[in-house]
């Protein structure tokens, strides 16, 4: 497993995320994990829940992802921590 910073700015404003620290075995799952989610649990494409949508963008092709290191063993796929700016 590794960490990776995953952001987007196509979402932007109050409410929303604009990074997290996430844990997946690679970019492309990285960039699938939605910042409100727990560890397990990947939701992009975004489910028909309005607020959800609106606080990330649901299309991984505009989240980036940086490799940050190598997880500590038995770590879930999932956010670590994340930034939200509330409004």
């Amino acid at each position: 497993m590794k960490l990776w910073k995953i952001s987007q700015s196509a979402v932007t404003g109050y409410d929303t995320y604009s990074d997290a620290v996430v844990a997946a075995p690679n970019e492309k799952v990285a960039k699938t994990i939605h910042p409100q989610t727990y560890p397990g649990l990947i939701i992009i494409p975004v489910p028909d829940d309005e607020y959800i949508s609106q606080t990330w963008t649901n299309d991984p092709a505009k989240v980036t992802a940086e490799f940050l290191g190598n997880a500590k063993k038995g770590t879930l796929v999932g956010v670590i921590c994340h930034s939200f700016h509330a409004g």
